[in-house]
């Protein structure tokens, strides 16, 4: 035979060997594919099954979680819970109809009127202030109502959107509290202004103030004609 003609059974040779070597390296894909998918479903049974023997514990925990929950927002939510309802709603109603009507005012100090739209927002300057004593000296106390809120439910005679928005100053403490028209409940509530993080005061405490000062707007933002010369002559 001449050595110069090809083997021809080289080639042949030469793809089995690469059929061989292909086989090989796909074998321990295809077992740890296998395994893995084992794991899942024995994994995947462990779990449905301590989802089934854990269901009672899990409940008592959820529900002890819940009235966790629940009592950190008693003492950090805005909404007040009112005793005596029907009175603070009377308050509210005779305070709100007062300043809805109270004249605008002019700012009487530098920056008044950026303290009003920061802390009395949509009173269009229609802003009553008057000083209270609580007991321990006169605390400045501004009130006015929502007026830009209320303007299109007025003109159509509606009573939604009716606010009393009141800041106190207390020195190094400022509370924001508000009287709000429910129109679902048919009456006033009360919560803490929207930006408060902390309360200088507990809820009942802060009801007491809301009231005290519902109270005395009638005679402290009512503007009375003065006096002619002719009624003040004997």
């Amino acid at each position: 035979m001449d050595d110069n003609v090809p083997n021809s059974t080289e080639p042949v040779t030469t793809k089995t060997k690469v059929e061989k070597v292909r086989k090989e390296s796909w074998a321990p894909a295809v077992k740890w594919l296998f395994i893995c998918l084992t794991m899942f479903l024995f994994t995947l049974i462990l779990y449905k099954a301590y989802r089934v023997v854990t269901a009672p514990v899990r409940g008592i925990s959820d529900a002890a979680e819940l009235i966790k929950d629940q009592t950190s927002n008693v003492s950090n939510r805005l909404d007040v819970a009112l005793k005596k309802p029907k009175s603070f709603s009377q308050l509210s109603e005779e305070a709100f109809n007062i300043l809805v009507e109270y004249p605008v005012q002019k700012p009487s100090k530098f920056g008044e009127s950026l303290f009003w739209a920061q802390h009395l927002r949509g009173s269009k300057g229609q802003v009553c202030a008057f000083k209270v004593n609580f007991g321990d000296g006169d605390i400045p106390v501004y009130t006015a109502a929502n007026n830009s809120k209320y303007k299109t439910a007025k003109a159509v005679g509606s009573l939604q959107n009716r606010i009393i928005r009141v800041h106190l100053l207390t020195g190094g403490e400022q509370i924001g509290l508000r009287s709000y028209w429910d129109d679902q409940a048919k009456k006033w509530k009360m919560r803490w202004r929207r930006m408060t993080f902390s309360k200088p005061l507990n809820d009942e405490g802060a009801q007491k103030t809301l009231r005290q000062i519902l109270s005395e707007i009638p005679e402290r933002c009512v503007i009375r004609p003065a006096a002619s010369p002719q009624s003040e002559q004997p």
